[in-house]
């Protein structure tokens, strides 16, 4: 079985969202919670699930992803992070 096409639900990977969404509820402030991963938090869904519930996220990445538009994350972030209206608030370290 080619684990890439499970749905999200099937993975072993969808506790980081469980996890997310269950630290919101117990918070009940989503805007303040910074959520912290290692590589293996590097999921679409989880990125998706944070913007959903107005939250925040730091992911330590290995790879640079493709992202929006068939364009790299890392140009991404560099121009956002250079927009004053920019969604994402980015950080490289």
């Amino acid at each position: 079985m080619n684990p890439t096409r499970l749905p999200i639900e099937e993975k072993e990977s969808f506790r980081w969202i469980e996890n997310l969404k269950q630290s919101i509820q117990l918070l009940k402030n989503p805007e303040r919670c910074i959520h912290v991963g290692d590589r293996e938090s590097d999921i679409y869904e989880l990125f998706c699930t944070a913007q959903q519930e107005g939250t925040h996220f730091l992911v330590r990445t290995c790879v640079d992803r493709l992202a929006g538009e068939g364009r790299l994350l890392d140009c991404l972030i560099k121009e956002n992070s250079l927009s004053k209206e920019g969604k994402l608030s980015t950080y490289l370290i």
